[in-house]
């Protein structure tokens, strides 16, 4: 009898194993179907309120649904940490590009935001990756959110004067900002030099 039960058992098992990659097919194919209805009913809606007339204007709901798939290939199949770097840009980019149809703005005048969604992503990959936040992601990460910031503030008139203006204005605080780098460079320097000093003196 238990030599029954543990023939049963292990055909059971068996058969599970076999069935879970249709399992795995099936919910991908309701993934999709699921992100291809709702992008179609956005389409759909910008077209008969008149939000965004034209066909060509819906390219980004193609850019949306690129990023969703990368991202539930990342976050579900287990794919590497590029595909979720990509899938968030290209669903950043696609909101981005939404938002400008809707509220009037350019591309001449939001690209800059395209650099903070970049610098976004790249961050929220190195930390998804390395499950804590290190220098390598964070600092490229944060430069673009600081440079596309910037250029966003020339780029959408939120001050009076010219980005060239700027410039010739500001450039020697470059200068202080290198500066500052360095201090921040020798005070971490210092700190870890101290740190491995200390287990030779005790």
């Amino acid at each position: 009898m238990r030599s029954f039960m543990l023939a049963r058992s292990a055909a059971s098992a068996r058969i599970v194993s076999l069935m879970s990659p249709k399992r795995s097919h099936s919910d991908d194919f309701l993934f999709i179907g699921a992100l291809a209805a709702v992008l179609v009913g956005i389409a759909l809606l910008f077209k008969t309120t008149g939000l965004a007339p034209g066909m060509l204007r819906f390219w980004p709901l193609f850019v949306l649904a690129t990023g969703g798939v990368l991202l539930y290939l990342t976050i579900v199949r287990g794919f590497a940490s590029p595909f979720f770097f990509g899938g968030l840009c290209f669903c950043l980019f696609g909101l981005l590009r939404i938002l400008g149809y809707l509220w009037g703005w350019t591309f001449a005048r939001a690209w800059p935001l395209l650099m903070v969604a970049a610098g976004i992503s790249w961050f929220a990959a190195g930390l998804r990756h390395r499950r804590a936040i290190k220098a390598g992601y964070a600092v490229p990460a944060l430069g673009f959110v600081a440079l596309g910031g910037l250029f966003s503030v020339f780029s959408f008139d939120l001050v009076g004067v010219s980005f060239a203006r700027f410039v010739t204005m500001w450039w020697p605080s470059l200068f202080i900002a290198g500066g500052v780098a360095l201090f921040i460079a020798y005070g971490v320097s210092s700190h870890r030099r101290g740190h491995r000093r200390r287990p030779g003196r005790s």
